[in-house]
């Protein structure tokens, strides 16, 4: 069972640089907060802190149950505040509705800070922090509250500007704290984007049309996971917004310069529901982000258990029947009832002649056990699915495809679902991306796996034992008039091409036999999207290069007609991977179905 204390301690761990200075923050030993982390990924069957070259940082799971805890710990906080003072008129709940990208940076700070002076200056008022799924992170969902105030902030082009968000080009560089960094070790190296929501990704296109930078290169990876990019990628400059950048686990190192031009995001926030404290929530937000201000830790002085027996005893009325219902001893739920009644200062029930009664701080702290119960009752029936996302993870790269009945893509999906039967423990993702990109994903590290059909002999590779040779495609009369039974290489050279650009293999592959002939080809248009370029066939009389099976159901139905190429041309398929690591067993059990699949082909 996940206790609040636990909860407290991750959360204050989140915000700091090492769990040494969280254990000083906290005034407690550091092997205590070891052994309460290691009992909380034990209670949520995930890793929530992950080794990487600056220490530890927090995981995916890590990440969302920091979105969860921080409701629940307000909550208690609440709970005992209004319960404290004898608070009859409570305001409704106010949420704070994060449309904004989640990994733990200055604006979960700024937030954090800001509503623990809320607490202070509004004892009565329940103010909710509630991050979107933005950023294709697991989300949390919230029980919709009548009555409640609502506060949205996001980027892009609604409401008002809150937040400035610079852009900055940050390392990881061995310097001192104070040292000043120098434009040229940021650009000496390739620029790396990781994952970012539209509105900033519209922000950075538009930066970049007027202010090219050279070697930027854009990564499926999440922010969030910035302390391990930056600590696999030790010659990258990262390019992102400084919000996104907190001196937390794993950054210790990181350090940043601004653009020059400077490219700015806008943090915007409008009032979806109104509040009486929407404006100074507003402004403790504001300041709170313009000072850097660090959020006071959260220290819980009741416990989960607490809350389940009173919401047992205010529901029986009856201290028997409570105890049964929770299957401990009668002693057992009175001394906790005693002990929330120390902390809260007041008694909670009456007890009169036929049971139990709440007092008028009873029905007080009533309000709050509810909020707090529901909240842990949500992490408890997500978790599994979401925290549960912190598992081993596969990523592989395959080529884009016309059809999904090309040979490539229905054999690569039969060697992954008879894989995926033996490994259901596995997170697998499948990214789509021409073959110099893939071969830069693998070397990066951004992928484990990439199928490619071109030769890579400086890579590790398996062959997949599968060729297709290429063919000329077009429109039947198109075939009549422009080629016969078969091409050779200078009449192919001649054709009305549109073809993909030499980031895609088959264009490798035909500029490669080309060069070998002393030829080469000028085609009539470039196009990368496939599906496009084969609607483009179907409606003019231009002509492609293309293995059949691309296009077998138009070559089926006659939409489509194929020549030969000679000398053949061969799509040889293999699988890459990094020669700086070995496979590990499931990855190879993957090749080993693949290679299974695709032979014979």
């Amino acid at each position: 069972m996940i206790e609040l204390r636990q909860l407290s301690y991750f959360v204050a761990a989140c915000h700091q640089t090492s769990l040494s200075k969280t254990a000083e923050v906290l005034d407690i030993a550091l092997s205590t907060l070891s052994v309460a982390l290691e009992n909380l990924e034990r209670d949520v069957g995930a890793q929530l802190f992950r080794r990487v070259t600056q220490g530890l940082t927090p995981t995916v799971a890590g990440r969302w149950l920091y979105r969860a805890a921080v409701p629940v710990l307000q909550a208690e906080a609440y709970t005992r505040r209004t319960a404290s003072l004898g608070f009859e008129e409570l305001l409704p709940p106010l949420v704070i509705e994060m449309r904004l990208m989640f990994s733990l940076g200055n604006l979960s700070k700024a937030v954090a800070a800001a509503l623990g002076k809320m607490q202070a200056e509004c004892p009565n008022a329940f103010v909710e922090p509630h991050w979107l799924s933005y950023d294709g992170e697991p989300p949390l969902p919230r029980d919709e509250v009548a009555g409640s105030g609502r506060i949205a902030f996001g980027y892009g082009d609604v409401g008002e500007v809150i937040y400035e968000d610079p852009w900055v080009l940050a390392k990881r560089l061995p310097t001192d704290a104070d040292a000043s960094v120098d434009m040229g070790d940021m650009l000496a190296g390739p620029i790396i984007v990781p994952a970012l929501p539209d509105p900033l990704m519209t922000d950075l296109n538009r930066y970049l049309a007027s202010s090219p930078l050279a070697r930027i290169r854009f990564v499926p990876d999440h922010p969030g996971t910035l302390a391990r990019l930056t600590g696999e990628h030790t010659d990258s400059a990262f390019l992102l917004p400084r919000s996104i950048l907190a001196h937390r686990m794993g950054l210790q190192q990181v350090k940043q310069t601004p653009l020059d031009p400077a490219l700015v995001s806008k943090v915007r926030y409008h009032e979806i529901d109104p509040h009486p404290l929407a404006a100074t929530t507003i402004e403790h937000i504001r300041s709170c982000l313009a000072s850097g201000e660090m959020p006071a830790p959260f220290k819980p002085q009741l416990t989960r258990r607490q809350f389940h027996y009173f919401d047992l005893i205010d529901r029986s009325r009856n201290m028997t029947a409570a105890s049964r219902a929770a299957k401990v001893a009668q002693p057992a739920i009175t001394s906790q009832l005693r002990k929330m009644e120390q902390v809260i200062g007041q008694r909670l029930f009456e007890r009169r002649r036929d049971g139990l009664v709440p007092t008028t701080i009873g029905r007080i702290f009533r309000a709050g056990s509810q909020l707090v119960n529901d909240r842990l009752q949500t992490m408890a029936i997500h978790s599994i699915g979401a925290v549960g996302r912190n598992r081993s993870r596969l990523r592989v790269g395959v080529l884009p495809s016309v059809s999904q009945e090309s040979i490539l893509l229905t054999r690569m999906t039969d060697a992954v679902l008879k894989w995926r039967e033996t490994h259901p423990h596995i997170d697998l993702q499948i990214l789509e991306a021409p073959t110099s990109i893939l071969e830069d994903w693998v070397n990066s590290g951004t992928i484990n796996l990439a199928v490619l059909e071109t030769d890579k002999p400086h890579m590790a590779r398996f062959s997949l034992k599968a060729a297709e040779p290429l063919s000329v495609i077009s429109r039947p009369e198109i075939a009549d008039d422009l080629v016969s039974a078969e091409m050779d290489l200078e009449r192919l050279t001649r054709l009305p091409l549109i073809l993909p650009t030499n980031t895609f293999g088959i264009r490798q592959l035909l500029d490669q036999q080309l060069r070998a002939s002393h030829l080469s080809v000028e085609p009539a248009m470039e196009v990368n999207s496939l599906p496009m370029l084969i609607a483009m066939l179907k409606r003019t009389r231009f002509c492609t290069v293309l293995p059949e099976s691309a296009v077998r159901r138009d070559l089926e139905q006659g939409t489509l007609v194929s020549v030969p190429i000679s000398p053949k041309i061969l799509r040889k398929l293999s699988v890459i991977y990094s020669n700086a690591r070995e496979l590990t067993a499931a990855e190879r059990e993957l090749v080993a179905e693949m290679r299974t699949t695709f032979s014979g082909l």
